[in-house]
Formats: C-alpha cells, sequence, structure tokens
C-alpha cells in the first residue's frame, strides 16, 4: 500500500492535499524540526512511498531507499538527490519553484489554485510581487492578504506541535474553500496560541548588527521550530541570521541577501552537517551545539 509523508508547515499541508486530489493515502508527517531518516515514521516504511517538500541528507536518502520498496520525491529545496526512485524538484536543475505545491500540481496535471497561492505565501512570507503568485491570486479572485493569513493559519499546527492537526487539514483541503479555512475556530485559536509563544520568544532575542549582517539568538526548544517566523519578526534590511539554541541542538537560519545561498549550504554540508538545506533564497542548517561554533565561522560571525 502507497503512503504519503508530507512536511509539516502550509506548503506540505498544501502539497499533500493535491497528492491526496488524486491518490487515496495514509498521512505520515516527519518529525518537526528534523531533517533525517531517524524523523521518519516507521509506520511509513514498507511499500511505496511519496515524500513531498522534504529532504534529508545523502546518507538518510540511502537508508530510506532500501527501506521502502517504490519512491517518489517532489520537492523545491536544493538538497541531496535520492539514490532511487523517481525525483521531481526543478531546483536541482537550477530553478527556483516558489513553492512544492506547484511542482506537486504540475506533476499531476493539476492546475494551480488558491491553496497553491496559500502555499507560495507559507514559504516566501511575503509572497508580493512574486509573479506566479501574483497570476495565481488574480486568477482565483481572491485576496492577497486572505491567502498570507490562511497560510498563518496552517502554520500554527506544526509551531504548537500538533501532527494530528497537519494530517487532519491535508485531508481537508481537497474540500476546503479559502473562506472554510479563514473561519475555521480550531486554526483560529491555534494561531492565536502560537502568536504567544513567538512573542515571548522575539522579546528574548539578542540581536546586534555585524557588517552588512543583522544576528540575533534566541534560546528554547521552541525558537528552533519557529526560526522562520522569527527571522519573518526580527529581519533587518539585508541578511539575516537567527541562531536558535535549544537544550541538544542549535539551528542557524540565513535569509535576506540577495545572493544565492545555495553555495552556503553546500559550505556548510562540507563542514560535516548534515541537515542542512534551503533554496536559492535561504539556508537552513540544524546541528549538534559543539558544531556551531565552526558553522558561524564559515559564516564570517565570531560567536
Amino acid at each position: 500500500m502507497a503512503k504519503l509523508l508530507t512536511h509539516w508547515d502550509a506548503d506540505g499541508i498544501v502539497s499533500g492535499s493535491k497528492l491526496l486530489q488524486r491518490l487515496d493515502l495514509p498521512v505520515y508527517v516527519p518529525r518537526i524540526g528534523s531533517w533525517s531518516f531517524e524523523a521518519v515514521p516507521r509506520e511509513a516504511l514498507g511499500d511505496k512511498l511519496y515524500v513531498l517538500d522534504y529532504s534529508m541528507p545523502a546518507e538518510d536518502w540511502a537508508r530510506l531507499c532500501a527501506s521502502v520498496k517504490d519512491l517518489v520525491v517532489i520537492d523545491h529545496h536544493v538538497a541531496p538527490k535520492p539514490p532511487c526512485g523517481t525525483v521531481v524538484n526543478p531546483a536541482l536543475e537550477g530553478d527556483s519553484p516558489p513553492s512544492a505545491s506547484v511542482v506537486v500540481s504540475d506533476y499531476l496535471g493539476l492546475p494551480y489554485d488558491w491553496r497553491d497561492a496559500v502555499a507560495i505565501a507559507g514559504d516566501l512570507h511575503d509572497p508580493r510581487g512574486n509573479p506566479l503568485w501574483e497570476e495565481i491570486v488574480r486568477k482565483e479572485g481572491i485576496r492577497g492578504e486572505d491567502a498570507i493569513e490562511a497560510a498563518a493559519l496552517l502554520n500554527s499546527c506544526y509551531k504548537l506541535m500538533d501532527y494530528e492537526c497537519i494530517k487532519e487539514y491535508t485531508r481537508k483541503l481537497i474540500s476546503l474553500t479559502l473562506e472554510d479555512l479563514l473561519s475555521d475556530r480550531r486554526l483560529i485559536e491555534a494561531r492565536e496560541r502560537a502568536r504567544k509563544l513567538l512573542d515571548e520568544l522575539e522579546a528574548s532575542a539578542e540581536c546586534r548588527e555585524l557588517g552588512d549582517k543583522k544576528v540575533c539568538i534566541v534560546k528554547g526548544d521552541e525558537a528552533l521550530i519557529m526560526t522562520s517566523s522569527l527571522w519573518k519578526r526580527l529581519r533587518g534590511k539585508g541578511e539575516t541570521i537567527i541562531i536558535a539554541l535549544g537544550r541538544d541542538k542549535a539551528r542557524v537560519y540565513c535569509r535576506g541577501g540577495s545572493f544565492d545561498h545555495s553555495y552556503l549550504i553546500e559550505k556548510i554540508r562540507e563542514l560535516g552537517v548534515k541537515e542542512v538545506g534551503g533554496k536559492k533564497q535561504v539556508c537552513s542548517a540544524i546541528m549538534r551545539p559543539e558544531q556551531l561554533r565552526t558553522v558561524l565561522e564559515a559564516l564570517g560571525i565570531a560567536f
């Protein structure tokens, strides 16, 4: 029996919902905040597995290949290519789709709809000005602000570590309208709880300007999960780097500069950090605390 493993954010939820339009599959979600073979639920292994909007180190892909009968990976991140199965990832060819959902739509021959606008809004943080997003919003006759708000509502699921919420709305989005989503009481309440938690993390952040970079340090395991949201709150005019310090892990999140972040991803990977990825606009790396100093030195940051 084929199964679906999809990323926990708004793009992952939308991507999963589009695949479920064509295939009735059980839905699994990796352990939130980790990109590795160990993060994949054991129940997802065995048969054919569709992996959406999610990547992992090369050696972990090899382990996954050995644990399933067939693999289909649909993604848009700069990441190692799995050594087996079908891989649909324009980023590996130098392209930069704004969401995995549009890659899934192309793969399935489905038209872009309001859900893709929500997925793009979730991934780009500020999608205004993105040509594809503007085109979808116009074609669907929706307000851009509503698509941005819907992405924030869906992202509340992972911020609260609510796996059942992620799986539930992956299925619900097959039939919900944008209006249904915006008025969903469960998501509205989750968004408010997540907003309060983010307020606390933002207030505790220690930020400073280092040349042309803004660097912010935030402590707590919750910060490891909310780095992208913290970046949106704390970002400066150029490159902003969020350093999240948890009990057992650290995370470095770089975004905002006008350069291609792909080289940072490869640079950090060469330092022995397994869980590193992103795309042209962003680089994200999760590491052991003892690896943090070496990574920051590579980024030109004294720590």
